[in-house]
């Protein structure tokens, strides 16, 4: 987003009034997947005055609800101090012996959901302490929920695991982390760091997948969720919030069902354990077919 790019206080505005005007629907969160001031943008410093005025700028919602974040490769300035003396993420994760950050990753469930926010940031590698709290995460919510009406499990982090940006620099994400996801079901993955709007299909190792349960219009996604293994992500790539620039597109994938360049947000609603809904938000929409809405109905 940041504080001083092209129109992030028009999004940061758009995302206020819709917050205020839409009070009913009772937002439990924000997510925000990292780059998250641009205090520095590009060079080895960064300027705490606008760390300062980008708090401010998003105060009138992290006043009243959890304002939840990613790290991405702009809040690594000076180890990441201005994002750690900011930030303070959930970092009680058991077994105690396990070596965590609750600010660079961590877990958070609810009722509905089971959130895991990794560091794209930091290493992921097998072995890594990173790597060792995904594990484990992934393997006590299977434990806890086989054979059950399990929440949905959502993935957050930065660089996208799946982009057609042809700026794309996830390095060995997919190849480390994919297995893992389709594994254990992960629902959604939601990253960021491309400054673009993109959302995949069901796709694993690069293939369009469970196309009989996909529908024509590419609106909803039916699949089965009473096996861990059945699972195809569907990954949602949001870097539209304020520091737009011009990206070239690769040849649209079979995998990338919808993408843009234009100013805006998401809503994510959470109906109960079987249906998912997600709602883009543009700031210079000019008809509401500009829009991405799509939905995930899980089928027990």
């Amino acid at each position: 987003m940041g504080t001083i790019m092209p129109l992030g206080f028009d999004v940061m505005k758009s995302i206020i009034k819709d917050f205020n005007t839409h009070k009913d629907e009772q937002a439990n969160y924000v997510v925000h997947v990292g780059d998250i001031a641009y205090a520095g943008t590009g060079h080895e410093k960064e300027i705490q005055t606008i760390w300062d005025l980008f708090m401010n700028q998003i105060s009138p919602i992290s006043s009243q609800i959890p304002y939840m974040t990613a790290t991405g490769n702009h809040e690594k300035y000076y180890n990441y101090t201005s994002y750690k003396t900011r930030f303070f993420m959930p970092s009680k994760t058991k077994p105690t012996s396990l070596e965590i950050d609750g600010n660079f990753y961590f877990s958070l469930e609810t009722n509905l959901v089971q959130w895991i926010f990794l560091s794209t940031e930091h290493n992921y590698t097998n072995g890594s302490s990173q790597r060792k709290f995904l594990e484990y995460i992934l393997q006590q919510y299977e434990q806890k929920w086989k054979m059950k009406e399990r929440p949905w499990l959502i993935l957050v982090g930065h660089r996208p695991m799946y982009s057609s940006d042809q700026a794309t620099d996830s390095g060995n994400l997919q190849s480390e982390l994919e297995p893992l996801i389709i594994k254990y079901g992960v629902d959604l993955a939601i990253w960021g760091h491309m400054h673009c709007y993109e959302r995949t299909t069901p796709v694993k190792y690069n293939n369009f997948t469970d196309k009989d349960h996909f529908s024509s219009d590419g609106k909803i996604y039916k699949h089965n969720a009473t096996e861990f293994d059945q699972t195809s992500p569907i990954h949602l790539t949001i870097g539209t919030a304020g520091a737009l620039v011009h990206e070239n597109w690769i040849p649209k994938p079979e995998w990338s069902q919808t993408r843009y360049q234009k100013y805006g947000f998401g809503k994510l609603f959470i109906h109960n354990k079987t249906n998912l809904e997600f709602k883009s938000i543009l700031t210079d929409k000019t008809s509401s077919d500009d829009e991405d809405n799509f939905m995930i109905i899980r089928q027990f």
